[in-house]
């Protein structure tokens, strides 16, 4: 059995009840933000109407969002920590929108803050100034794969388990396990290290 037959065959040893794990840290998260955010008395942001007017013509009405439930979730991680929420949420598809934004923020002073998956544990997401929180969902994509190089180029919104999914039947795998299914931006943002890192280093070595 060679190096990377052995290091599979414990990585899948490690990740066999991945789902059923990832499905119980979900379901703290949840728990945790509902409780924190129950009775909360949320201050309407006036000043951020015009603003959300203004992006809502650039990323259309189903790419930013105003609503108290949204600004909710991307204002707590799975800490306890107090809730601190932006004032718009965005939604960028493409890395022209997020170039834009971060101009049009940068002009107007309004702080940004992105949002992987909500999965950090050090409050990394909160708004703690308001502002916009970017929302990479739906920057999800893999751009390019090079299998014989180890080589792999994503967006930063893609999770760790959609990664793992994709790379099945490569013979390769992501070998860094955080636990809950964090996204790869906020992974490499964070230098991010879990059960693997002992083995296989944290963040910074892939």
């Amino acid at each position: 059995m060679n190096n990377n037959e052995s290091n599979l065959k414990r990585f899948d040893f490690v990740t066999g009840r991945q789902f059923e794990f990832d499905s119980l840290c979900q379901d703290v998260l949840n728990s945790i933000k509902d409780e924190n955010s129950r009775n909360l008395n949320l201050k309407p942001s006036t000043k951020y109407q015009d603003i959300y007017n203004y992006l809502s013509q650039y990323f259309g009405y189903e790419g930013v969002s105003y609503l108290n439930d949204d600004r909710k979730i991307h204002g707590q991680d799975i800490s306890t920590n107090q809730l601190a929420i932006p004032d718009i949420v965005v939604y960028p598809k493409k890395v022209e929108q997020l170039q834009w934004l971060t101009s049009f923020a940068s002009h107007h002073r309004i702080p940004l803050i992105p949002y992987g998956n909500g999965s950090s544990i050090q409050s990394n997401v909160v708004a703690s100034q308001g502002g916009i929180t970017i929302d990479m969902s739906k920057m999800n994509a893999v751009l390019e794969f090079h299998p014989d190089d180890h080589e792999i180029r994503v967006q930063a919104g893609i999770t760790k388990n959609a990664l793992t999914d994709y790379l099945k039947g490569s013979n390769l795998f992501f070998p860094l396990d955080t636990g809950c299914d964090a996204s790869l931006g906020g992974l490499i943002c964070t230098n991010a290290s879990g059960s693997g890192s002992f083995h296989y280093g944290g963040m910074k070595s892939h």
